[in-house]
C-alpha cells in the first residue's frame, strides 16, 4: 500500500481526461483524502491537446506532484509534445489504447520505464457497454479504482452524481462501463503491477474547489452584488459561477461587449452605492488600464481579479505564468494609488478576495487580486469548515454615509484634512451630490489645473497607502521556517506551494531555511522585507517570470544584497518539487 498516488491522462479534447479526473479527485475527497487535480488544455478552441494530473494523498497536498505513478496515454503524439509535465519512473503503470499500433517497444519511453505497459479496449468496452465511445474515460476509471484500491462503491456514486442530470440509460451505460473497466483490471492487471492500493481512513468529506470558485464564493461572503465581465480564459469560471449565484441573493451579472466596458459598468455601480467586481486575464487588464486610473483619481471602490496567463499578447492562453506583477504595480499613466494582492493557493483565494474588498471598500480605491491560471483553475480538497474557519470569515466593511453635519456644512467629498478618507455618497442622497470625474478636481470635485490642488491631492490619496500598512502590518506577508535560520527565499503567489512542500523536507533533513511571501504587494511591505533580508547570510529568490519582474520589485523598493541568487524562469509549466529541490539545495 502506497502513501500517495500521482495520476496523469492525455489525450484530445473528447477523450474526457479532464473529466476523468474530476470524478476522480471528487471521488477521493468523498472519502475524506487530500487530492489537487490540475487540468491544461492547447489553445485550439475544440480538439486540442489536453492533460490532468491528479495527485491523492492521505495528508494535504501543496503541489500537483511530480513523476506519475499511473499514465494513461490516449495518443502518444500528444504525450510526446507534452511529456515533461507527465513524467514517468522506473516502476509507473502505463495504460494505453488496445487499438493503438504502437508496440510496447515503441513507445515513446525510455526502456526502464517500460517494465509496466497494458493496453486497454477502452473503446471496444465503451461501445459494448455504453453504446458510445464517449464513455471510455469511465471504462478508465473503472480501471483507475481497481489499480488505486479505491472503495468501488464510492466511485459509482460520482458517476451517478456526474450524470444526474442525464437520462436513465445514459447513468446505466456509464455505470455499465464503470463495472467493465473495472473487471477489466482486476482480471489483466491487477496481479502484475507494483501498486497495491492506495492507503486511506475513511473521514469526513471534503469539498474539491478551483481557486476561481473561491473567489467567487468570497464576492458573495463579501457582500458583493454586482459582476460585469467579458470572458477571457482562464477566469471565466467566475462569471459562469455569479451568473447562477448572485441573481439568488438579489444581485446581477452582465457580461460586457469588451473588458473596457466591464470595469467601467463596475465603477459605475461602485458610485450608485453597490459592491462591484470583475474578473479578467492580462489582456484585459491592458483594456481596463484607463478605466483603473478612473477608480484611483474619482475614490471609487472597483475590485479586479486578474488570472495570469502566460503572454505577451494572446501569448498563452491556458498556461500559467507571474509575468503580470509590473502590469498590475504601474500600468496607469500618472500617480494611481491601488491595492494589489496576490493568493498563494486555493485555500487563500478567500481570505485575498474579503481582504480585496474590505481594502478597496473601506480606502476607496482600486483593487487587484493578482492570481495565475495554476491557482484559478486547479482542483483542491479543502475541509468543509475551513472557510467558516478563516479569520476573514465574516469581515465584511459596510460604506459609512457622511453624517448630517458634514452634509449640512456643504459636502466635500474630497475634503482635506488628516483624515483622507471621506464617506461616500450615491445619487439621491439629499444634500450629498458631486461631481466623480477623471480630471483633477478639488475638495468638492470641480475640476481644477492648480498645481498646488494637484499636489494635496496626490498626497491625499497616497496617505491611505500608509494608513493600509500600518491597520494590516501583521497580514501583509506570511513567513515560512524557523526564524533562526540564516538562508532565506522570498518568493509569491503559487511558487509558495512548491518552495513550502521542498523546504519542509529539506528541514527535515538538516537544513535551515526560512521563506517570505508578500500576501500584499501594493502597498509594498518594505519594512517586513527589509527585516527579513536583515536577517539573512544567504538569500534566493524564485519567480516565474522571464523579466525577473518580482527581483526588480524587490531591489527598486527594499534592495537586495550583491550576492542574492534568483531562480527564474517562463511559464507553460508550474514548477515541480525536483526542480525547486536542486535549485535550493544549489543555493545553500
Amino acid at each position: 500500500m502506497v502513501d500517495e498516488l500521482v495520476i496523469g491522462m492525455i489525450g484530445r479534447g473528447g477523450d474526457g481526461v479532464v473529466s476523468a479526473g474530476e470524478i476522480l479527485a471528487s471521488s477521493a475527497s468523498m472519502l475524506g483524502l487530500y487530492s489537487m487535480m490540475v487540468k491544461n488544455y492547447g489553445a485550439q478552441i475544440r480538439g486540442g491537446e489536453s492533460l490532468s494530473k491528479t495527485r491523492i494523498s492521505m495528508k494535504r497536498v501543496l503541489t500537483q506532484g511530480d513523476k506519475v505513478d499511473i499514465l494513461i496515454a490516449f495518443n502518444w503524439k500528444d504525450y510526446v509534445a507534452y511529456h515533461s509535465e507527465l513524467e514517468v519512473h522506473e516502476n509507473t503503470i502505463i495504460v494505453y489504447p488496445e487499438n493503438d499500433p504502437t508496440t510496447a517497444e515503441n513507445i515513446p519511453l525510455s526502456p526502464e520505464c517500460k517494465k509496466f505497459v497494458f493496453k486497454v479496449p477502452f473503446n471496444e468496452i465503451a461501445m459494448e457497454t455504453a453504446k458510445t465511445e464517449l464513455a471510455k474515460n469511465i471504462v478508465i476509471i473503472g480501471v483507475l479504482t481497481s489499480l488505486t484500491g479505491l472503495p468501488y462503491e464510492k466511485i459509482e456514486k460520482s458517476i451517478e452524481k456526474k450524470f444526474k442530470k442525464k437520462t436513465a440509460e445514459v447513468v446505466s451505460g456509464n455505470l455499465k462501463a464503470l463495472r467493465a473497466g473495472f473487471e477489466f483490471a482486476e482480471k489483466n492487471m491487477k496481479g502484475r503491477v507494483p501498486i497495491k492500493g492506495l492507503k486511506y481512513s475513511i473521514s469526513a468529506p471534503k469539498l474539491m474547489m478551483t481557486g476561481n470558485e473561491m473567489v467567487a464564493m468570497a464576492s458573495l461572503y463579501a457582500g458583493c452584488r454586482f459582476y460585469a465581465g467579458y470572458p477571457i480564459t482562464p477566469s471565466s469560471e467566475v462569471m459562469e459561477i455569479l451568473s447562477r449565484e448572485y441573481p439568488k441573493v438579489g444581485g446581477r451579472m452582465i457580461q460586457t461587449e469588451d473588458e473596457i466596458s466591464a470595469l467601467g459598468m463596475v465603477i459605475g455601480a461602485s458610485y450608485a452605492g453597490q459592491k462591484a467586481f470583475t474578473a479578467t486575464s492580462g489582456p484585459g487588464v491592458s483594456l481596463m488600464v484607463e478605466m483603473i486610473g478612473l477608480s484611483s483619481i474619482a475614490e471609487i471602490p472597483a475590485v479586479i481579479l486578474n488570472v495570469m496567463r502566460g503572454g505577451p499578447s494572446t501569448g498563452l492562453p491556458t498556461k500559467t505564468e507571474q509575468a503580470d506583477l509590473q502590469q498590475a504595480l504601474f500600468a496607469t499613466h500618472g500617480d494611481a494609488p491601488k491595492v494589489v494582492v496576490a493568493p498563494y493557493s486555493v485555500r487563500s483565494c478567500f481570505e485575498m478576495t474579503m481582504k480585496a474588498f474590505y481594502l478597496a471598500e473601506k480606502y476607496q480605491m482600486p483593487a487587484i487580486i493578482l492570481a495565475d491560471q495554476f491557482i484559478g483553475q486547479r482542483k483542491v480538497a479543502i475541509d468543509a469548515d475551513e472557510i467558516e474557519k478563516n479569520k476573514w470569515h465574516g469581515k465584511v466593511y459596510e460604506r459609512p454615509l457622511p453624517d448630517e453635519k458634514i452634509l449640512d456644512e456643504g459636502y466635500k467629498r474630497y475634503k482635506l484634512g488628516s483624515n483622507p478618507v471621506v464617506p461616500m455618497t450615491w445619487p439621491g442622497v439629499k444634500k450629498g451630490m458631486y461631481l466623480a470625474a477623471g480630471i483633477e478636481h478639488d475638495e468638492k470635485g470641480s475640476p481644477t489645473s492648480v498645481p498646488e490642488m494637484h499636489e494635496k491631492m496626490n498626497d491625499k490619496r497616497y496617505k491611505k497607502m500608509e494608513m493600509i500598512l500600518e491597520e494590516f502590518k501583521d497580514e501583509l506577508v506570511e513567513h515560512i521556517g524557523p526564524d533562526e535560520a540564516t538562508c532565506g527565499i522570498i518568493c509569491w503567489g503559487s511558487t509558495r506551494g512548491v518552495v513550502k512542500d521542498v523546504i519542509e523536507t529539506l528541514n527535515q533533513n538538516g537544513y535551515n531555511i526560512k521563506v517570505l511571501v508578500p500576501k500584499v504587494l501594493s502597498p509594498v511591505p518594505e519594512a517586513q522585507i527589509k527585516s527579513f533580508l536583515s536577517s539573512l547570510k544567504k538569500t534566493l529568490v524564485i519567480e516565474m517570470s522571464y523579466s525577473k519582474q518580482f527581483y526588480y520589485y524587490l531591489k527598486s523598493f527594499v534592495g537586495l544584497p550583491e550576492d542574492v541568487k534568483l531562480y527564474k524562469r517562463s511559464g507553460g509549466a508550474p514548477f515541480t518539487v525536483e526542480e525547486i529541490r536542486n535549485v535550493i539545495k544549489e543555493a545553500f
